[in-house]
C-alpha cells in the first residue's frame, strides 16, 4: 500500500491551483491522505498533522469549485477521479436534471387592456 507524503499532497495542491482544469487524481487519494494523517497522529506530531489537514482541505475545496464549474458547463470529468468527487458530481447532476424536468413553460394570454408603463428612462 502506497502512503502519501506531505510533499506529494502539496505538489498536487499546487498543480490544481496552477490550472483551471480539474486534474486526474487517484481514486483512493483521499484515503491515502487520511492514512498518512493517521500515521502522523500516532507519532504525536500535531503541528504537521494540522498542516497536512489544511492542505487536504484546501485541495478538496479547490477541486469542489472546479467540479461545480464542470457541472455548469456540462464538461465530462477526467479519469481517474476520487470516488468521493465522482459521487458528488453525479449527485449534483441528478439534482440539476431533476430541476430541469420540473420546469414547465406556461403561456398566458392577457385579454384586458393594460395601461402603458413608462420606465424612468422614458421608454415604454
Amino acid at each position: 500500500m502506497e502512503i502519501l507524503t506531505a510533499s506529494q499532497i502539496f505538489e498536487v495542491l499546487e498543480k490544481e491551483k496552477a490550472t483551471g482544469n480539474l486534474l486526474p487524481l487517484d481514486q483512493d487519494f483521499y484515503r491515502k491522505a487520511e492514512d498518512y494523517i493517521s500515521i502522523l497522529k500516532n507519532s504525536g506530531n500535531e503541528k504537521e498533522v494540522s498542516n497536512i489537514e489544511k492542505l487536504v482541505k484546501q485541495l478538496r475545496h479547490k477541486r469542489q469549485q472546479k467540479l461545480l464549474i464542470y457541472l455548469a458547463y456540462e464538461k465530462p470529468l477526467p479519469k481517474p477521479m476520487p470516488a468521493e468527487e465522482e459521487t458528488l458530481y453525479n449527485e449534483i447532476l441528478k439534482i440539476l436534471n431533476k430541476n430541469d424536468e420540473q420546469i414547465k413553460v406556461t403561456r398566458i394570454k392577457i385579454l384586458a387592456d393594460l395601461p402603458e408603463v413608462i420606465t424612468p428612462e422614458g421608454t415604454m
